[in-house]
């Protein structure tokens, strides 16, 4: 029979067996532990009328990203596949349209980075161009020196 000394002994002869998990005393309540919650912190309150000031802590960000910058970007990368320098000159003008914009709305149309992009990419590409370009012409005038 299993005694507090050794509870891994088989059980003795017409020994019934213990009843694990049965009945009401199985698995008795146990009190609480510790304090019980308390109601949960406050919020950021209610939001700021239309014409006030945003609370502290409560920044929003721009509300949409500029059609114009997307397009600007879009227009920069492509035109180091197709047609380099008109596409390049479409996009030094889409960004700084969109730049123009982003400018103009007070910090409700984002896209700034994606025009300062643009417009990098695409004078990189035209500076490229033109130095195809000179190196072109540069050669078709050595061969027609020889």
């Amino acid at each position: 029979m299993s005694t507090p000394d050794d509870p891994f002994a088989p059980p003795a002869e017409g020994a019934a067996a213990p009843a694990y998990g049965v009945g009401p005393q199985a698995f008795p309540t146990s009190p609480g532990y510790g304090v019980p919650p308390g109601p949960p912190p406050p919020g950021y309150g209610p939001p700021a009328e239309p014409g006030m000031p945003p609370a502290y802590g409560s920044w929003t960000g721009p509300s949409r990203v500029s059609t114009q910058a997307v397009v600007a970007l879009v227009l920069a990368l492509a035109s180091y596949a197709v047609l380099p320098l008109i596409a390049s000159v479409a996009a030094l003008y889409v960004a700084a349209s969109a730049r123009r914009e982003i400018a103009a709305s007070g910090g409700q149309v984002g896209g700034a980075g994606l025009a300062r992009v643009a417009r990098v990419l695409a004078i990189i590409n035209v500076v490229l161009c033109l130095l195809v370009l000179v190196l072109v012409i540069s050669g078709i005038a050595l061969l027609a020196r020889s």
